[in-house]
């Protein structure tokens, strides 16, 4: 609803008074119409009788009436009577020839201008009009003016209190004099609460020595204005404090002429202050909010990686004051990647939440706990007596901790910045590998249980390393990883295992199938089917002697992506095997989109087997889901007779592991190839084959 302003006066039209004449002689007043006529601004009645006279005066307003007392019909006192009985507002000039009296107090009682008598004398008569008039015109400008000032004094009220701002006056001794209505609305103070009361009733505790020099200012020229913030109490304890911008200027007799009559002022006497207090409250909390985001992590509400720094700074300004020594600790949380690719990112958000109030619940009130970036947490634990020169190298101690499997904690040693230069070196000798030569592909044989009989061999990647020696594929994959060199290594691999297949099937082993382990890095590239497929085409390998190898988190890293590849891969009549089934993100439902033919069971489910007459429901599940699908089964990290009993008396019929071989070289491998075609002999446990693989 839009508020009602004051109305403005309008201003009035010049002033043309209208003069009633009322006389029941037709040749006096006749005279007294022409004296009167040639006053051009005068707007002239006239009634010869009483009832005439009364007429005119209910119809119209006249500023003057020249009234004759005696008239045919009544006197001139009942007119008189008729006019103060309704209130007309109209001054009375008599003109009588009565010479008593008693006739002219009765029109002086009732308020008549003057009174002339008959004859009257012209000069005299206009004098006395004009100076009626002008008695009227004086009144009438006092009214608009005192209607002026009333309104400007309700808009003035209605500017203050309706203002955003708390405007107030102090007398000389910081008591209010004034207050607008905005002070309630802000403070929950009423005006009559705080009229006569002292300032430091509304001023915070911790302000009250600054707000004493602000509100007790005397100055008089342009530097007693200023801008001082403070904090006032509000009445509702639930508001809390607010706070203001002050706006100060002090008032004193000299400036706003309040001197007394008669007397001098020799000097500025201080009178009081006026001030206007603006509500910055929520800027204040915005400034503050802005500040604190700035040093905050907002999802955590801990300190940041510059909030940290800067802190961390001051404990080793204060541990070296105080020759005390302190610790700083790296956090991580081991796979929460994995959190987020599964439950998706609110829930990761839910954890890091929660993760970062379990550890404030561990620390000391002096201790700071940030959030660095990620899943990766820091903490500064000041005032300690070992342990020292933490600062810079605590995270090659949390990454040393990864590397040993997680779920665990070490403290930094020289050892680990020996290591981190090896990592750093080994990633540098990795470049150049390929262009040294010094990668080969090892193959592990699969055998098949029924005919004892080598039906196929998982590629595995081995680097022969100039000064350590041959090393596993988990030794260097990880870093080729995670510096970008997995793509051009799977090129060379692509390229290396169909080589090697053609040396298999000149040898008369095209019946086996070569099973290669597929990087995610390399399937998320566009052109890998193009490279599969110009490959085997180069070499003259059958598509159908390929296995491609997938975990199962290849599966939900770009479902609909990887479906099409695979989908590709089929098609050109390669098959698709899931590694380590089980170990991953556990979802069957990859089991129906995905074109998968082969399932491998993991050899963590595998060593588990000590009993072949025991009961191992996660194997039996695997094998159960495999058979349901009309997928090939392998299990992987056969290691003992047990464990191949169990497996193949529950349905599992193709095995690999170290009970039947080791990952061997390719020449090594042809010569079992070729033993097991000239002997036609089946696959023996390894104790006695040693000799084979020597």
């Amino acid at each position: 609803m839009n508020p009602i302003l004051p109305t403005p006066p309008t201003p009035a039209p010049e002033f043309q008074p209208r003069l009633l004449l009322v006389d029941d002689e037709p040749r006096l007043l006749s005279s007294l119409y022409e004296l009167l006529r040639v006053q051009d601004h005068y707007q002239l009645v006239t009634a010869t009788n009483g009832a005439e006279a009364l007429a005119h005066l209910s119809r119209q307003h006249f500023d003057l009436l020249l009234l004759d007392l005696r008239l045919p019909d009544m006197s001139g006192h009942e007119i008189m009577d008729f006019v103060n009985a309704r209130e007309i507002d109209c001054d009375v000039i008599v003109m009588s020839g009565e010479a008593g009296i008693e006739a002219a107090i009765g029109a002086l009682k009732r308020g008549a201008y003057d009174y002339l008598r008959k004859p009257y004398n012209p000069p005299e008569l206009l004098k006395t009009v004009e100076n009626a008039l002008q008695k009227r015109r004086l009144a009438v400008e006092n009214t608009r003016i005192a209607q002026r000032l009333e309104n400007s004094e309700k808009m003035y009220r209605y500017l203050v209190d309706s203002s955003p701002d708390i405007i107030y006056t102090l007398n000389h001794e910081g008591c209010f004099t004034f207050v607008n209505d905005r002070a309630y609305q802000l403070l929950g103070y009423a005006r009559e609460e705080l009229i006569g009361r002292h300032y430091s009733v509304l001023v915070h505790d911790e302000d009250q020595e600054r707000a004493r020099y602000v509100f007790n200012e005397r100055r008089v020229d342009e530097r007693a204005s200023r801008n001082v913030e403070l904090r006032l109490k509000c009445n509702n304890s639930a508001a809390g404090d607010r706070t203001f911008n002050n706006t100060l200027m002090t008032i004193s007799l000299n400036a706003i002429g309040m001197h007394v009559p008669g007397e001098e002022v020799a000097k500025h006497e201080f009178f009081g202050t006026y001030g206007v207090a603006r509500d910055i409250t929520d800027r204040k909390r915005a400034e503050e909010m802005i500040s604190y985001q700035a040093y905050h992590d907002i999802l955590t509400d801990l300190p940041n990686r510059i909030l940290f720094k800067d802190r961390l700074g001051l404990a080793v300004i204060q541990a070296k004051r105080k020759l005390a020594e302190l610790a700083v600790m790296f956090i991580d949380l081991d796979r929460f990647k994995l959190v987020n690719d599964t439950l998706g990112h609110v829930k990761g958000d839910e954890l890091l939440q929660q993760a970062a109030r379990r550890l404030k619940d561990c620390l000391r009130k002096g201790d700071t706990l940030a959030r660095h970036s990620g899943d990766e947490f820091t903490i500064v634990l000041p005032e300690l007596r070992d342990r020292a020169d933490a600062k810079a190298i605590a995270d090659i101690a949390m990454y040393q901790v990864k590397a040993q499997g997680k779920n665990g904690h070490s403290f930094y040693h020289a050892s680990m910045q020996d290591m981190s230069h090896q990592k750093i070196a080994l990633e540098q000798s990795l470049r150049k590998a390929l262009e040294n030569n010094e990668l080969e592909m090892y193959y592990q044989p699969q055998v098949d249980m029924a005919s004892g009989r080598i039906i196929g061999a998982e590629g595995l990647m081995r680097w022969n390393h100039p000064t350590r020696g041959l090393l596993s594929a988990g030794e260097f994959l990880p870093f080729a990883e995670e510096n970008g060199l997995m793509l051009p290594i799977s090129d060379w691999m692509i390229g290396a295992l169909c080589r090697d297949l053609l040396l298999w099937n000149a040898a008369g082993a095209d019946n086996i199938r070569l099973s290669l382990n597929l990087s995610p890095q390399y399937l998320d590239r566009g052109d890998f089917f193009e490279k599969m497929r110009n490959a085997l085409a180069r070499y003259q390998i059958s598509p159908a002697q390929i296995e491609v190898e997938i975990t199962e988190n290849i599966c939900i890293r770009n479902p609909q992506y990887a479906i099409e590849q695979l989908n590709k891969l089929c098609q050109l009549g390669v098959s698709v095997a899931i590694d380590d089934f089980g170990t991953g993100y556990s979802s069957l439902s990859y089991l129906h989109r995905f074109p998968i033919h082969t399932i491998k069971i993991d050899q963590s489910f595998v060593k588990e087997i000590h009993d072949e007459h025991g009961h191992y429901p996660v194997i039996l599940a695997i094998i159960s889901i495999a058979r349901g699908l009309g997928l090939h089964l392998v299990a992987e990290g056969v290691e003992t007779e047990v464990q191949a009993r169990y497996l193949a008396a529950n349905g599992c019929a193709t095995m690999q592991g170290y009970l039947y071989y080791r990952p061997i070289a390719l020449t090594t491998f042809m010569e079992v190839l070729a033993a097991q075609q000239q002997a036609d002999l089946p696959a023996v446990p390894l104790a006695q084959r040693l000799a084979i693989q020597a």
